[in-house]
């Protein structure tokens, strides 16, 4: 091999080496910030538009969580619905059928807002490649799930703030936050479910 290629080699082998190496700082910077976070509550406005910008969908409600295991989203408008654990099972439950419906723990370990109460499980950051600093991190999901990557954005106060996903199938999905807080109760995982309820167990 000659001096030039050699030396190019070289080149490339080191800004290699760098570029994972910002990657890995990335990600502690990440779990840094989400570390000091045992419980996040926060209002939520939604939309999801296809990759030419069409908006296909709104909502609004809010979202909790908490450590080890603690979830509940609310969507208030326009139609109610629930996704929540309990007793170690994620659950989804729609009040216009009245039905109660088992959903894969995988589905929600997928889902940017579980990170916060994720802790420092390498079971759920091997699945992501994180690349930004400061106060924007992109992640990129390397599980097959339907959420290829996702974007962050927090505010200066490190209060999340922007949530944008992008999809295996094009669409983008964004979730603007607001009322952010560090201090949630039980409560705020409080959801009476009418003994009728249908269950879907699959």
């Amino acid at each position: 091999m000659s001096k030039a290629r050699t030396l190019v080699a070289l080149l490339m082998a080191g800004a290699l080496s760098m570029s994972t190496a910002a990657r890995a700082d990335a990600k502690l910077d990440l779990k840094g910030i989400f570390s000091g976070m045992t419980g996040f509550s926060a209002a939520f406005s939604q939309k999801v538009r296809k990759p030419d910008g069409t908006l296909l969908a709104e909502s609004w409600g809010s979202v909790a969580l908490r450590r080890p295991q603690d979830f509940m989203l609310r969507t208030r408008e326009p139609d109610e619905q629930y996704v929540f654990t309990r007793n170690g099972k994620v659950r989804s439950y729609d009040p216009f059928v009245n039905q109660v419906t088992s959903i894969p723990r995988e589905d929600l370990a997928n889902s940017p807002f579980y990170l916060l109460i994720a802790g420092d499980d390498p079971a759920v950051w091997d699945r992501y490649t994180v690349s930004g600093s400061v106060r924007d991190y992109y992640l990129e999901n390397q599980s097959g799930s339907d959420i290829k990557a996702f974007s962050l954005h927090f505010n200066d106060e490190n209060y999340l703030e922007v949530v944008k996903l992008t999809m295996r199938d094009g669409n983008f999905n964004e979730y603007h936050l607001s009322q952010q807080t560090f201090y949630v109760t039980d409560r705020d995982f409080e959801l009476e479910i009418p003994k009728d309820a249908k269950l879907d167990d699959r």
